[in-house]
Parts: structure tokens; C-alpha cells; sequence
């Protein structure tokens, strides 16, 4: 008896020790999911970076891609992304094992540093230095056979150098709560200085002041160094937003226009001197009875005998500042007629958003400047 009792308590002293185990564990990744979530990302982000991609809620957005009728799209515009590859290695890692980066990974920021430039692009993902092996194990496959990680000391900060099968490097930056990833270790440095010599974008008034306006949560948002029309760009310093929305034809992205108290002109009257284009591919205009006029028209045609160009005229509002309607092939065979327009990120991608039809209207809110852009996929 004595002996099956000692054996009973011994049994229910593990399962109480394994309980207290996993409870921990819980509780720890819990709180680490919690403070990743409130960190922020953009003491590291050199201020002089030209566009920031931030999202919130990654597992969801990427569940959404494949329902999209233009998924095939999105991945072309970003199959040579450095987040891209890092999206397809852990995809692929986390295929064949139960634990993964799900919770890290559920948020990531991406700034640009020259546009349209994978070797010109950073990103910060929500992991910490624990999870440097972690790393390292899921670039195994993708590196040479005789992987060996190197580490460097920049400004006493370490950076470490993973090699990759393709003669580039993966230069890897733990900070705090993030890893911080680039192909070119220039950048990571210039990450460094902007964390301890106080030049990052948590140091830009004009974005810090963008980013206290309340965004939706689980949303993946945009922000570019330019006016969100460049034509309205009258000084140096202004950022615009773009919060994205996502359904099976149509993607959405609407924010607002930010620029320094110290800027010279106004978008008010920067607005006045557009000029109104009127075509079969681009209608824009900022006249009142114009809009009017070309909306009334474009209703009074049937709508089943409208092509989308022209259904893009008849759903403009009729109280916007400012109206666009553009066919994106056109964009594409001839950018730069339209690079007053278009923020750089779009134009510099409109060949492959040629199956779009694009409106834009702006409107006054208060004294912001508020966008609304509608992709509209045309097979």
C-alpha cells in the first residue's frame, strides 16, 4: 500500500508539475504576443525612407488572397518582395511543424527605401532575439550546404549575416521585441543609426501625427512619402495613408493627406488650377457642374450597357473636391502622362494593375484631406 501510494502521489506530482508547465508557457507566449502588439516598430524605421506597408493581422489577410478573382495579380506585384520570399519560407516551415511564427508573424512592417527595389526594402517582424534559431532553422533549406550564420558588431549593436543559396545574404537585426531583415546590410545599419542617433519615423511630426489618428484593427494600411496626387505635393515633408479593403472584384484603399504646418500653398487652391481631362480612358476634373454633368451622362445610359470605365463615372459622388475615373492600361502604356495623378507606389506598378479600372475622389473632412480609391478588376 505504502509503496502504491508513494507511486499515486509521484504520478499526480507530474501531471501538477506538467499542468504548471504548459500554463507557464501559455502565459509567457501570451504576454510576449501582448507586448510585440504594443512595441513600436517605428523607432527603427529611417525616417527618410520613401513608403511603409504595416499589417496587423497577417494570418488573416493572407487567408483572404485566394479568394480574390485578382489573387493571380497581387502575387505577381509582389513575387519579388523580400516579404514575399520571407512569407514563402514560413509558410513552408511552419507546413511541417507544429509550432511556427503565428503569433510573431502576425504582425509585420515593411519600409521602402528605394521603390520598386526588393534589395531596397526592410522588414521588421514581431519576434525576438529568442527567436534568432528559429530563423535560422527555417532558412536551412534555402542556404548553401555548408550554412554557417555570421555575426558582425556595428555600433555595438550585433547584426548577423545569413547566407542564402542565391549568393545574396539575409542581414538579420534583433531589437527588442523585432528581428529586423534586409538583403542589403547598408540599410540594417542605417536602422541602427536611426535607433540610437533619434532619426527615425518616431521622430517625424508629420507621421507621428498620421499615426494617432484611430485606424481599424486586423487592417493592413500604406503610407507613402508624397501627396496621395502628387500635383498637390506643395512642399517637402507630407505623407499620405492608405488603409486597404479587400472582396472577390474590388479593392478599396482610403486615408487621408498629411503635411507640415511649414508648407508653403495650399491643396484648396492647388485644386482650383487642375485642369479637367475628359476621354475615353481618363475622365478628372475638381468643377462641380462638370462632375455633374459627365455623372447625369453617364446614368442615363443603361447600366447594363456601360463598360466599366463609364460605370466608374456614374458611382462618383457628386460632392468630392476632386474625381478621377482612369483605365490602368492606359496608365500603363504611358506612365509618365500620368505621374501628376498617381502616388509613385501605384505608378510605378501599373503594369501589372492594367485589369484595373481606377476612381479616386477627395473630399474635405474637417481640415483633412480624406481618399477613396477603387480598383476595379475587369478579367
Amino acid at each position: 500500500m505504502r509503496l502504491r501510494m508513494v507511486v499515486r502521489i509521484g504520478m499526480c506530482l507530474s501531471v501538477a508539475l506538467f499542468v504548471l508547465a504548459i500554463g507557464y508557457y501559455t502565459f509567457v507566449r501570451l504576454e510576449t504576443t501582448d507586448r510585440f502588439r504594443d512595441a513600436n516598430p517605428y523607432v527603427l524605421v529611417p525616417s527618410d525612407c520613401v513608403g511603409v506597408m504595416e499589417v496587423e493581422n497577417l494570418n488573416l489577410f493572407l487567408n483572404e488572397l485566394p479568394t480574390l478573382n485578382y489573387s493571380a495579380e497581387l502575387e505577381e506585384l509582389c513575387s519579388h518582395d523580400l516579404y514575399r520570399f520571407l512569407l514563402d519560407v514560413w509558410e513552408n516551415y511552419t507546413s511541417r511543424q507544429v509550432h511556427g511564427w503565428n503569433n510573431g508573424m502576425s504582425r509585420m512592417l515593411v519600409s521602402w527605401h528605394r521603390s520598386s527595389d526588393p534589395h531596397g526594402q526592410v522588414v521588421y517582424l514581431g519576434m525576438g532575439t529568442a527567436d534568432e534559431q528559429l530563423l535560422a532553422d527555417m532558412l536551412q533549406e534555402y542556404a548553401p550546404t555548408d550554412f554557417h550564420p555570421k555575426r558582425e558588431k556595428y555600433r555595438d549593436k550585433e547584426l548577423i549575416i545569413f547566407p542564402l543559396g542565391t549568393d545574396e545574404y539575409l542581414v538579420c537585426y534583433p531589437e527588442g521585441d523585432f528581428l529586423v531583415l534586409s538583403l542589403q546590410k547598408n540599410l540594417i545599419e542605417r536602422v541602427v543609426d536611426a535607433c540610437l542617433d533619434g532619426t527615425s519615423l518616431a521622430d517625424d511630426p508629420v507621421f507621428v501625427g498620421m499615426l494617432q489618428q484611430k485606424k481599424p484593427t486586423h487592417s493592413l494600411t500604406l503610407y507613402g512619402r508624397t501627396s496621395a496626387i502628387p500635383f498637390l505635393q506643395s512642399g517637402e515633408g507630407g505623407w499620405s495613408e492608405y488603409v486597404l479593403y479587400m472582396n472577390s472584384d474590388v479593392l478599396y484603399l482610403t486615408g487621408d493627406t498629411y503635411v507640415p504646418d511649414s508648407c508653403d500653398g495650399s491643396p484648396r487652391t492647388l485644386f482650383a488650377d487642375a485642369p479637367v481631362y475628359y476621354g475615353d480612358s481618363l475622365f478628372a476634373t475638381t468643377h462641380q457642374d462638370s462632375l455633374q454633368r459627365y455623372v447625369d451622362g453617364a446614368c442615363e445610359r443603361d447600366a447594363l450597357e456601360r463598360n466599366l470605365f463609364e460605370q466608374g463615372i456614374a458611382n462618383l459622388s457628386k460632392d468630392a473636391v476632386w474625381s478621377m475615373v482612369v483605365d490602368m492600361q492606359s496608365v500603363a502604356e504611358d506612365p509618365q502622362r500620368f505621374a501628376g495623378y498617381f502616388p509613385r507606389f501605384i505608378l510605378d506598378r501599373s503594369r501589372l494593375l492594367q485589369s484595373f479600372v481606377v476612381s479616386a475622389q477627395y473630399s474635405w473632412v474637417g481640415d483633412r484631406l480624406s481618399h477613396f480609391w477603387v480598383f476595379t478588376y475587369q478579367n
